[in-house]
């Protein structure tokens, strides 16, 4: 209860929903074997309201192939930590790039959107 933690926030001042993208890109280790067979990409974030406020989430592996079309809504007004829902049946090079892209969206009317810690669990093969 007592953690700090860093998080991204969006607003906008504008009076149609506004977009944010942030684009992020993770060295697959180079023990990388396979993805953890439950919830093996959670994502933690919140928004003020669930009108025109929302934080989707897409996977890319290392290839550049969309993992998950339509990506995964991040749900809650309070800070909740939601599974990216895919298959992960991807290329995962090991040593090569994977994307993560966040697409943070809030309206005009004060409201915000959060983007927390993004959490990788996989199985090594050593």
């Amino acid at each position: 209860a007592n953690d700090i933690h860093n998080y991204y926030s969006w607003t906008t001042s504008q009076d149609t929903p506004q977009d944010y993208d942030i684009y992020i890109r993770w060295r697959v280790p180079d023990n990388f074997s396979a993805w953890a067979a439950s919830n093996p990409i959670q994502v933690y974030g919140k928004r003020t309201d669930e009108t025109n406020n929302a934080i989707n989430v897409y996977v890319y592996d290392t290839s550049g192939t969309l993992e998950n079309a339509g990506g995964t809504q991040i749900a809650g007004t309070s800070w909740t930590q939601t599974s990216v829902e895919a298959d992960f049946e991807g290329t995962y090079t090991p040593g090569s790039y994977m994307t993560i892209r966040t697409t943070l969206t809030a309206d005009g009317t004060g409201d915000s959107v959060q983007l927390g810690e993004i959490s990788l669990d996989y199985l090594s093969d050593n």
